[in-house]
């Protein structure tokens, strides 16, 4: 079965990167299961960079403890897009494994182990288990191994 096989326009205009041709269905339904989750995670963002801004605009007027609430929004949508970035990290390893199989490989684990780190310590954090003191370091350093592992 083919799911689809389309070239992808790499500087000046030259194809590059083509998709690969999905083999057998489970390739297939992880290449749609990543795709799919892309939109929620992408909504899921938008709202907590809102809550974010918000937790910020309120701390700045001198509003505590409803910025807390807008920071705790934030919090829960760090933690169902952390979930929602899984298949597509997979997928991104299923796209781009024909053109360099131990790269992608290696990103995508280090990638799936920053988001399951960060999603955890979030449901810590949301749960009351740990104090946004000793969360936010453990994060910071997630959120850097992630972007490192993925450049």
């Amino acid at each position: 079965m083919v799911y689809c096989q389309r070239p992808a326009k790499g500087p000046e205009g030259d194809p590059t990167l083509t998709v690969p041709a999905a083999t057998t269905g489970r390739t297939a339904a992880i290449l749609r299961l990543g795709a799919w989750a892309a939109y929620p995670s992408g909504v899921v963002s938008a709202i907590g960079l809102v809550f974010l801004i918000a937790l910020y605009a309120s701390f700045g007027v001198g509003a505590v403890s409803q910025g807390l609430v807008f920071g705790w929004i934030n919090d829960v949508s760090a933690i169902v897009n952390g979930v929602l970035m899984l298949p597509i990290a997979v997928a991104l390893h299923i796209v781009l494994r024909p053109h360099s199989p131990i790269l992608s490989g290696v990103a995508m684990t280090i990638g799936i182990i920053a988001i399951a780190a960060i999603t955890v310590l979030k449901s810590l954090l949301v749960l009351g288990a740990l104090t946004f003191a000793q969360e936010i370091g453990p994060v910071l350093v997630a959120f850097l191994v992630s972007w490192s592992g993925s450049s």
